[in-house]
């Protein structure tokens, strides 16, 4: 009975990990959508707030966090880890975009 349980306790510690994996890339995204101007900001934004609903119990993450990151970047207190080049933005946003579907596929697993 106790094998099962730890057994339980790690699947579901690993789908924890991967669940925050899938939601940080999909935090970097914002951020890199949001200072390069994307006109698809809102969505992405909104597709976050979907993954968390789904991902329920498989994430550390929480509507407030997306709510706290949309007005840190509206405001100017949050900021990309790294300088955002304009001519570099469609590249940037579908190489994040594709690690995004990368971690989904991940997870899915």
């Amino acid at each position: 009975m106790l094998i099962t349980i730890l057994l339980g306790l790690a699947l579901t510690a690993g789908k924890v990990d991967k669940g925050d994996a899938v939601m940080q890339a999909q935090f970097d995204l914002l951020r890199l959508s949001y200072a390069c101007g994307d006109p698809l900001y809102r969505s992405k934004r909104d597709s976050t707030r979907r993954w968390i609903e789904r991902l329920e119990s498989n994430t550390t993450y929480s509507m407030q966090d997306v709510a706290d990151l949309d007005s840190g970047l509206k405001n100017g207190t949050i900021k990309p880890a790294t300088r955002v080049e304009r001519g570099d933005c469609i590249k940037l946003l579908a190489d994040g975009e594709a690690k995004v579907e990368s971690l989904v596929e991940e997870y899915n697993r």
